[in-house]
């Protein structure tokens, strides 16, 4: 295997690893923000000012999480292009996309084969079975650059 495909997988695998776990987390967060809502909401005895403080406080905790997955969001697609990677974004479209809606709307008018790697990320394979880049669901069809600007090449003269 070419140490650049290790490399992609690796990162791949990382960053599939990382929004898992922080899923994980935000939806413990987020169940702890409302549970401190109710409390809020029932707790008479604590001052207006008591609440209002409590309430910004989960406000700028769900601010710095946000931030906080940005950043890594960011550094993913750095490191994703140092390698080689997909291009930053997705191709016009396709974002919202799900898996039959690209696979029928795009893959079979285009000869297109997709092969799993991760839930809902899957590889692009031209009919010539080239890659042509990743498909995630619901994300978008990222192109590989170097499989575009070849097919963008003219074709050169014998």
């Amino acid at each position: 295997m070419d140490p650049k495909d290790a490399m992609k997988q690796i990162i791949q695998h990382n960053k599939t690893t990382f929004e898992n776990t922080f899923n994980i987390l935000a939806t413990g967060q987020d169940q702890m923000e409302k549970m401190m809502a109710m409390f809020l909401n029932q707790a008479a005895w604590l001052p207006a000012e008591g609440k209002k403080v409590i309430e910004e406080w989960v406000k700028a905790n769900k601010k710095g999480r946000e931030n906080f997955k940005n950043v890594v969001d960011e550094s993913f697609k750095k490191v994703g292009g140092f390698f080689g990677g997909t291009a930053a974004g997705p191709m016009e479209g396709t974002k919202e996309m799900g898996y039959w809606e690209f696979k029928e709307g795009i893959c079979n008018n285009a000869g297109w084969q997709l092969r799993k790697t991760d839930p809902q990320t899957y590889v692009v394979i031209n009919s010539k079975h080239e890659k042509m880049g990743i498909f995630k669901s619901r994300e978008g069809f990222f192109p590989d650059p170097e499989a575009v600007k070849d097919a963008e090449a003219p074709p050169e003269s014998a």
